[in-house]
C-alpha cells in the first residue's frame, strides 16, 4: 500500500461545519510520509467567520508509537478575521500521555507577523505567542468582534508583544510584554492624547479560584501624553511605574503597591483600595510624594491650569514633598513640605523667591492638625515689592 485517501462530503464540528474534507498520506514519499489535508470550506461560528481552499501539507511525518508527529508543515488558505492564512507549522501527538502539541510561525497579522506554540493534555493546556510588528489600526479592527474600543478614540502606531499563559483546573497564569516606538492616541475631545509615545510594559497575571493578582510595570521613554491638565514628557522625564493589585471576586481591587519614577520629575509611591459596580471609586488611598522638582513639576502639573492667568509662564525651581489621604473618593489630609521653592514672571514682574516651610491640612474640622508656616526672602507683583517674611497659621 504506497497511498491512503480519505475524503468527506461534509463533517459536522464543535461550533462549526466543514465541507469538501481530504486527507491524503504517501507512504511511499522519501525519505519520510507526506501527509496532505484540504478542507474545501470551513464555517465557524461567528466572529470566526467562513474559510476557504485551507491546506495543511506536512512534509516531514514520524509515525512510530506513540509519537505522531509533523515536525514540518505548511498552513495556507483563505478568509476568516485574517483574511490570508499562511504559516509554517508543525504538530504531534503522544498517545501515552494523551497530549498534543503544535506550533506555527512566520503568521501573518496585522500587518505583522506571529509565531505560536501550544501544549494541550488531560492536565491543561498552555501557550505561548511572539508577535512582531503589528499594526495597532488593523489590530483594532481584527479584535472588534471581541473587544471593541469606542469609536470616539483613535489609535496608531506598531507594537511588538510576547506571552505565555499556563492552565490547569485549579489555576491560570499569564505572563506578557509589550514595546512601542511610536503609540499615538486620542479621544475626541483632545483631552486624553498620546504622541508617539515610545515605552513598554511587563507583567504577570496568575488567577486562583476567585483570587486575581497583577504584577505590571510600564516604562516610558520618548514621546509626550496628556490627561487633562497634566502634561507628561518621557523624553526630559523618562517614567517607571511599577504596581501590584489583587481582586477577590468581589467589588474591590485592592492596590499593594504603587511606585511612580520619573526622572527630574517625581518619585512617588501610593496604596489603597478602588470599589467598582454602579458608582466606581477610591475607598481609600494613601500617597507618599517622596520628592517633586522643579521645573518640571510646573509644566507637567500645573502650566496648563494656570495658563490664562497670571501665573502661567512662571520660571521655577525647587521641590517638594508630602503625603496625601483619600477616602471616599475625597482629600482627607495634605502634608506637604516646600524647599526654596522660586516663582518668578519678569514680563508681568512677579515673583516669589526661596519660598520654605510646611503645611497641614485636614478635612475633619476635629482632626489634630499641625500648624502651616512659610517664608520667603522677597516677593513682588504689579510694581510692588516686598522683603523677607514668615507666616504661620492653622488650615482647615
Amino acid at each position: 500500500m504506497d497511498r491512503i485517501v480519505l475524503e468527506v462530503g461534509e463533517v459536522s464540528l464543535p461550533g462549526g461545519q466543514a465541507s469538501g474534507a481530504t486527507v491524503a498520506l504517501d507512504l511511499s514519499a522519501s525519505p519520510t510520509p507526506v501527509a496532505l489535508a484540504r478542507v474545501s470550506r470551513l464555517r465557524l461560528e461567528r466572529p470566526s467567520g467562513a474559510y476557504t481552499a485551507l491546506e495543511l501539507i506536512c512534509t516531514d511525518l514520524l509515525v512510530k508509537e506513540p509519537e505522531f508527529v509533523c515536525r514540518r508543515g505548511e498552513l495556507s488558505g483563505h478568509g476568516g478575521p485574517l483574511g490570508s492564512i499562511t504559516a509554517a507549522a508543525s504538530a504531534g501527538y503522544n498517545t501515552e500521555h494523551k497530549i498534543l502539541s503544535f506550533s506555527a510561525a512566520d503568521l501573518p497579522v496585522a500587518g505583522g507577523r506571529v509565531r505560536l506554540s501550544g501544549r494541550v493534555g488531560s492536565a491543561g493546556w498552555s501557550l505561548s505567542t511572539d508577535a512582531k510588528a503589528i499594526d495597532l489600526v488593523r489590530a483594532r479592527a481584527l479584535a472588534a468582534p471581541w473587544i471593541r474600543l469606542p469609536d470616539a478614540y483613535s489609535l496608531n502606531g506598531r507594537m511588538d508583544a510576547r506571552g505565555a499563559a499556563v492552565f490547569c483546573p485549579s489555576s491560570l497564569t499569564l505572563e506578557f510584554a509589550a514595546r512601542a516606538a511610536d503609540l499615538s492616541f486620542s479621544n475626541q475631545d483632545g483631552t486624553v492624547v498620546a504622541q508617539s509615545v515610545a515605552g513598554s510594559a511587563t507583567g504577570t497575571l496568575v488567577r486562583k479560584g476567585d483570587d486575581l493578582t497583577i504584577e505590571a510595570e510600564l516604562d516610558g521613554s520618548g514621546g509626550q501624553t496628556l490627561a487633562g491638565p497634566v502634561l507628561l514628557d518621557f523624553t526630559a522625564n523618562p517614567l517607571t511605574l511599577r504596581t501590584q493589585v489583587s481582586f477577590d471576586g468581589g467589588q474591590t481591587w485592592e492596590i499593594g503597591a504603587l511606585q511612580v519614577s520619573q526622572k527630574n520629575l517625581i518619585e512617588a509611591h501610593a496604596q489603597g483600595q478602588v470599589t467598582l459596580g454602579a458608582h466606581p471609586g477610591i475607598t481609600r488611598a494613601h500617597v507618599d510624594v517622596r520628592n517633586m522638582t522643579l521645573p518640571a513639576a510646573y509644566r507637567s502639573f500645573a502650566q496648563l491650569t494656570l495658563a490664562t492667568t497670571a501665573l502661567g509662564a512662571l520660571t521655577t525651581a525647587g521641590g517638594a514633598s508630602g503625603a496625601l489621604d483619600v477616602a471616599d473618593g475625597g482629600v482627607t489630609r495634605l502634608d506637604a513640605h516646600l524647599d526654596d521653592i522660586n516663582l518668578e514672571d519678569r514680563k508681568r514682574k512677579f515673583s516669589m523667591m526661596n519660598v520654605t516651610g510646611d503645611l497641614h491640612w485636614a478635612a475633619d474640622p476635629k482632626a489634630t492638625v499641625g500648624p502651616s508656616h512659610l517664608g520667603w526672602s522677597r516677593a513682588g507683583a504689579y510694581g510692588l515689592s516686598g522683603a523677607r517674611a514668615d507666616v504661620s497659621f492653622t488650615a482647615r
